[in-house]
């Protein structure tokens, strides 16, 4: 037998046990899949090498969430103006309420950002009379 073809029938069995439990471990840390590489690279029908590794594929999703009724959502807890806090309910999949920020997150188009300038100039003009 030739070194090539020793080296590939001494290589230990894949994946090994505690390597595999590591690897599995830390693509659940990673919140991800594994994904098990055997690479044979034969010549003439006796194989040369050996390769072997793992990849942390695609992340796996998080479970949804059941959607919450109106009156089984937190409350918002903003201050307002006279000092208590705000006893309206949070939008969903947000931490405040409609009156706080919850239901927009500002314009996202050039015109949507051109109308807000435009109006802030116009109220800082009338500020200033």
């Amino acid at each position: 037998m030739n070194n090539a073809t020793d080296n590939a029938a001494n290589t230990p069995p894949w994946p090994g046990d505690k390597l595999k439990k590591c690897v599995e471990t830390e693509a659940k840390r990673l919140n991800r899949e594994v994904e098990w590489v055997t690479e044979v690279v034969k010549f003439d029908g006796v194989i040369v090498r050996e390769r072997r590794w793992w990849n942390f594929v695609k992340p796996i999703p998080p479970p949804k969430l059941p959607k919450l009724l109106k009156s089984e959502r937190p409350f918002c807890g903003a201050r307002c103006r006279d000092g208590h806090s705000c006893r309206a309910r949070v939008v969903e999949d947000r931490r405040r309420c409609r009156m706080h920020g919850g239901l927009s997150t500002g314009p996202r188009s050039e015109a949507g950002r051109e109308r807000i300038r435009e109006s802030n100039r116009r109220r800082a003009k009338l500020k200033q009379v």
